[in-house]
């Protein structure tokens, strides 16, 4: 199903992202031989925000090997401070980090100074998740 995250039929692309999300709730287990493949593709670019959003949802779900905590950390950290980024990829990214963050708190003291200084010029969703992170 990941395969097709890749597909150049985008609809196609969006459906998988969406089926394979809904998946991994489910059965946790599924994603961990694909893990690797789905870090690698968010971190391209020009992705629908529905294949950002769903490949987001499946890592906040789940616990993210240490191995992959570079570059999950730089791709949500780049997500977050992107102002043309959807609310749900946003925030998205703030629970990973915040997850990552339990185990390295450097990441969250980096994600606390990121969220006040966007505070102010963010939607209310936005607002509404950096409030409850920040108050950790």
């Amino acid at each position: 199903m990941l395969i097709y995250f890749d597909a150049k039929d985008m609809d196609l692309a969006r459906k998988a992202a969406w089926v394979f999300r809904h998946c991994v709730d489910e059965y946790p287990d599924l994603i961990q031989p694909y893990l690797r493949k789905l870090v690698k593709y968010l971190s391209k670019e020009n992705h629908h925000d529905a294949i950002k959003r769903n490949g987001l949802a499946i890592l906040q779900g789940i616990s993210i090997p240490k191995k992959l905590y570079g570059p999950v950390t730089k791709i949500c950290f780049e997500f977050i401070q992107n102002g043309k980024e959807a609310i749900a990829i946003k925030a998205y990214s703030m629970s990973i980090l915040d997850n990552i963050g339990e185990d390295i708190p450097e990441i969250r003291k980096e994600l606390k100074l990121i969220l006040q200084d966007l505070l102010p010029y963010e939607s209310a969703g936005f607002k509404s998740r950096a409030r409850k992170i920040l108050s950790k």
